[in-house]
């Protein structure tokens, strides 16, 4: 119970706050400020100062619910941004990487997707090579063992493919 009050929480500081951020351009006129699933939250913005101020934001709304933004696991993923100037929270500066997962996907600061699909490859041949004892058995007809193969290997290698970049 306690998660779903944290999730139904954060959605209404996540609101408040972001009614006066500009996150990111998406379509022709509309904006996306940020990608939330359950409590793992990320934010989108052209600029480290517009994160700083979106970052303080929900620090001052999340601490009315005796929530704070924990700097260990939070991390600063930057695409194409020449500023150097480091994200603080209570003062502490926040991790930047290279590449971070979320919801499963790979994100990268190259703005492709190769190691996305390189992970999904790995996970694939994980996948099939637990069932190798499937694979040899004779057991198992052909049509079940491509049953298997289709549900057990080929979803773990094509999971999100369709935004994967041509």
């Amino acid at each position: 119970m306690w998660h779903v009050f944290l999730v139904i929480t954060l959605d209404y500081v996540m609101s408040k706050v972001s009614k006066n951020f500009a996150g990111i351009r998406w379509g022709l006129c509309g904006r996306l400020t940020d990608l939330d699933y359950a409590d793992d939250i990320r934010l989108l913005a052209h600029s480290t100062r517009a994160l700083q101020i979106t970052l303080e934001g929900i620090e001052k709304e999340a601490a009315k619910f005796c929530l704070k933004i924990n700097v260990n696991k939070s991390k600063e993923l930057r695409i194409a941004m020449k500023n150097k100037e480091s994200l603080c929270i209570h003062s502490e500066t926040i991790g930047r990487v290279t590449q971070l997962a979320y919801l499963g996907s790979i994100i990268d600061n190259t703005v492709g997707t190769k190691a996305d699909i390189t992970t999904r490859i790995r996970k694939a041949q994980t996948a099939f090579g637990a069932l190798n004892k499937i694979w040899h058995s004779t057991a198992y007809s052909t049509q079940t063992k491509r049953h298997i193969l289709n549900t057990n290997v080929k979803a773990v290698l094509l999971y999100v493919c369709e935004t994967w970049k041509n």
